[in-house]
C-alpha cells in the first residue's frame, strides 16, 4: 500500500516504490491482474522518477531480463543510468540537513 496516497487509488504508481513494485509485478506477468496502481503507460512512470536508493538498484537489474517490453526495458535503462547522479545529490542535501542541525542552538 502507499504511503503516499496520492491517486486516491491503493497505490499512486508513481513514486519509486511504486514503479519498482510494477516492474516486479510485470516481470512475473501478474501486474495486469493488479488493480491498485492508476491506468497510464509504465514507461512514462518510470521517466518521472529521479532516481533508486542503493538498496533497491539490484532488483532494477534483476527485472531487465524478464520484462519483454522495449519501452519499459529503455525506461529502466534510462533510470539506472541518472540514478548515480541522484544518489550523490541525496547524500549532498543528507549532509547539509545534518551541518543545520548541529549549528542550531
Amino acid at each position: 500500500m502507499c504511503w503516499l496516497n496520492r491517486s486516491g487509488l491503493l497505490n499512486c504508481g508513481a513514486c519509486e516504490k511504486g514503479v519498482r513494485t510494477q516492474l516486479q509485478l510485470l516481470a512475473v506477468g501478474a501486474l495486469e491482474h493488479v488493480r491498485t496502481f492508476p491506468d497510464g503507460p509504465l514507461a512514462a512512470q518510470i521517466a518521472k522518477v529521479p532516481g533508486v536508493p542503493q538498496k533497491h538498484v539490484r532488483q532494477y537489474h534483476l527485472v531487465l531480463d524478464a520484462i519483454g517490453d522495449s519501452q519499459v526495458t529503455s525506461a529502466v535503462a534510462d533510470l539506472l543510468r541518472r540514478t548515480p547522479r541522484w544518489q550523490r545529490r541525496q547524500r549532498v542535501k543528507e549532509r547539509l540537513a545534518d551541518l543545520r542541525r548541529a549549528l542550531r542552538p
